[in-house]
């Protein structure tokens, strides 16, 4: 389990952290930004980042979760936003943006519970790490990707800073992961700190 938790992870963070230019102001690097993120652009989001990421592992971490990957693209073409407030102080600012995205927390809680119980049996009776992998892979299948799952909006503020490039994101939102994520990194984080001895 803690091997899925960990590409999620990567996953959302390469989702969420990929570059774009810095252009004639705070709310257009957002913008930018936003779209990059509803187009899974990893290179333009990374461009609209103060500090750039290393994706060097993008393409492994997309062929292991596959159907899961296709999932998260779909639905991030799905995602809208509308950019609110724009704060600018000198060399910084904050803008408020409202995005409206598929949230699966809840069946990935859903999912999360029934792994935990049907893992467990399979581990006393000797199951491998991939028999157990499957199992997670089959209910994420089963609950998330073959399921009607509804909306839910959620504001995020970016914290941005000027550059010798432009308006740069200086600090990445938490709350970008759960629209990045359609909600599905909370609960396994959730359940990987329960684990944690």
């Amino acid at each position: 389990m803690r091997k899925y938790a960990r590409l999620l992870l990567a996953l959302v963070l390469a989702a969420a952290l990929t570059g774009c230019g810095g252009g004639n102001g705070p709310a257009k690097v957002v913008r930018e930004f936003s779209e990059a993120v509803k187009k899974m652009d990893y290179a333009a989001m990374n461009a609209c980042l103060a500090e750039e990421m290393d994706l060097d592992q993008e393409e492994e971490l997309e062929e292991e979760a596959d159907s899961l990957m296709t999932y998260l693209k779909e639905k991030a073409a799905g995602i809208t936003y509308e950019i609110g407030e724009t704060k600018t102080e000198e060399d910084t600012a904050s803008v408020t943006v409202s995005y409206t995205y598929t949230d699966a927390s809840e069946a990935m809680g859903e999912v999360m519970k029934e792994y935990v119980s049907q893992a467990l049996v399979l581990a006393f009776s000797g199951g491998s790490e991939e028999e157990m992998g499957q199992i997670l892979e089959d209910l994420i299948e089963k609950k998330i990707v073959g399921a009607e799952i509804g909306q839910t909006t959620k504001e995020v503020t970016f914290q941005c800073e000027k550059t010798e490039d432009g308006w740069k994101i200086s600090e990445m939102p938490e709350e970008i992961y759960d629209v990045v994520s359609c909600g599905i990194l909370g609960p396994i984080m959730e359940m990987e700190e329960a684990l944690e001895p």
